[in-house]
């Protein structure tokens, strides 16, 4: 996982972004 996913011309639709905070916080809440 890198930022460069962020990257609006590689990820249009934010999807990979959203997958990636998705497991962000999933991650937290397990703790």
């Amino acid at each position: 996982m890198t930022l460069s996913v962020f990257d609006p011309e590689l990820d249009p639709d934010g999807r990979y972004a959203a997958l990636i905070v998705e497991m962000l916080e999933a991650m937290f809440r397990s703790r």
